[in-house]
């Protein structure tokens, strides 16, 4: 019960999550705020300064900020007045100013820097401060010995003075925070660029290789090139999990610390094998690029009613995204869907879920709203008659989708309320069904056309009002003119 708690009360930071105060790129730091950045980032250069004494060297920091954060873009940078902060700059052992201290993967005992304070000089210590998270190998043995000691592994096999090698130090500086105690062990690095070990692991001599090496799943993940700073980080971010993660205290560091965006299958009460095969289908081809966490067990319905899933009976998928935006899958879950789904999340085409009510108010008899609700028992009358061309939503009230889909239908119906010769139905598809009408998922929309009743057009894209719209247009036989 308490691991369910803790795991929930991640959730809900990850969802409301605020940022720092900065200048000019500098994060600025106090006694209540200082700790925040040191467990998000894995390096974190923080100025201790004098207010009145040592603006020149802010000048330099900012400099040095500019050029690195093209170099190494997961570096943070902050500042903290030390004179009146006393107990942080008791705690890291600053008796003059200005001072750096480089703290690493939230250690206790930052680097102390001693060089110059100059742009230049500050970013060649970073450097070599990032490259040294990286053993270099010099033999075989040392290589096999650092492969099988350590759980996750990523492997350089090339020149340092290759460009891969410095966009794995920008990937290096971009990974987020290990956590042991949610059973997130580190990375290790190596280097190595002998002939003998390249070929003691068939890899081709002068080409640059990355592999991770791990203890489970896959037992060696080779890096696709071409290399970029990106890609590699996500790369290593991704590889040192499962593909398809359970969802407990590690996947909630790794979606609160590692900047990664995540798609969760919510097993329903009924739990679905397809649907587990299917998503760690879909995770062979997409983990490199999101999160993939199966949620089984007593948490599920805590965290599906974020979704406004509630205690479905059978699975869901849902995107936690960028700027905690949420997305749900709104056709049947297998995995030709789940990856037009994620194509969409990808190309932005997916509108955001929004907890939203929908309308209740009916204006006119027999209709919520502008909507016109249908029963079996006037459903020929209203959809079969020759008279109107009707767009019907097939829908279960107990479903998330639904719910979310429908003030945006009720929106719409209310926009084209005018256009003569046209409904906008709904029908509750868990009551008793007229004979010949099918339902494959929720909400379903099926187009019926004057003239043609017997074939009616089923809708296969997107919830958006406007794609809606043109798929009206394209099948009406009513005059759309105006839209």
């Amino acid at each position: 019960m308490k691991i369910s708690l803790l795991i929930l009360s991640l959730f809900i930071a990850l969802l409301s999550a605020q940022s720092l105060p900065s200048e000019d790129g500098i994060l600025l730091l106090n006694e209540s705020n200082f700790a925040k950045p040191l467990s998000k980032s894995r390096f974190v250069l923080i100025l201790f300064y004098d207010s009145e004494a040592d603006k020149s060297s802010i000048t330099e920091f900012v400099e040095a900020r500019n050029q690195l954060k093209e170099l190494y873009s997961g570096v943070k940078f902050a500042r903290i007045e030390g004179n009146t902060n006393k107990t942080r700059t008791d705690m890291y052992k600053v008796t003059s100013y200005p001072a750096l201290r480089l703290f690493i993967n939230n250690g206790y005992t930052p680097a102390v820097y001693e060089g110059e304070f100059k742009a230049k000089a500050i970013i060649d210590w970073m450097t070599s401060k990032i490259a040294e998270q990286i053993v270099d190998v010099k033999t075989i043995e040392e290589a096999e010995k650092t492969i099988t000691s350590e759980e996750n592994v990523a492997f350089y096999f090339g020149s340092k003075e290759a460009s891969a090698y410095s966009y794995l130090l920008n990937a290096i500086s971009n990974l987020g925070v290990s956590n042991p105690d949610a059973d997130d062990e580190d990375l290790v690095f190596a280097t190595a660029s002998d002939a003998m070990i390249l070929e003691h692991f068939e890899l081709v001599p002068d080409e640059t290789s990355l592999i991770m090496f791990r203890d489970y799943d896959e037992e060696r993940s080779i890096y696709p090139v071409p290399f970029t700073a990106e890609t590699m980080r996500s790369f290593l971010n991704a590889r040192k999990y499962a593909a398809v993660m359970p969802f407990n205290i590690k996947a909630l560091t790794r979606l609160n610390n590692k900047k990664e965006n995540g798609i969760i299958l919510f097993q329903g009460t009924k739990e679905s094998k397809a649907a587990s095969e299917a998503f760690k289908v879909v995770a062979g081809e997409f983990r490199d690029m999101i999160a993939f966490i199966e949620i089984g067990g007593s948490q599920k319905n805590q965290l599906a009613k974020k979704f406004d899933l509630g205690v479905n009976q059978h699975p869901s998928v849902g995107i936690v995204g960028a700027g905690n935006k949420r997305f749900l899958l709104d056709r049947e879950l297998n995995d030709k869907n789940l990856k037009i789904f994620l194509v969409n999340y990808f190309s932005d085409n997916l509108v955001p879920y929004e907890k939203r009510e929908p309308k209740v108010p009916k204006t006119r008899e027999g209709y919520d709203g502008d909507v016109k609700v249908l029963e079996k028992a006037n459903f020929n009358d209203v959809v079969l008659t020759e008279e109107s061309d009707v767009l019907v939503e097939f829908y279960n009230p107990h479903c998330g989708h639904c719910i979310h889909f429908a003030p945006h239908y009720s929106d719409l119906a209310t926009k084209l309320k005018n256009v003569e010769g046209l409904i906008l139905a709904k029908f509750d598809a868990v009551k008793p069904r007229p004979e010949g009408v099918k339902i494959k998922y929720y909400p379903q929309l099926m187009y019926y056309r004057k003239g043609d009743k017997k074939n009616p057009i089923e809708y296969e894209g997107n919830r958006k009002e406007d794609d809606l719209i043109k798929f009206i247009k394209k099948h009406a036989t009513v005059n759309m003119k105006g839209f």
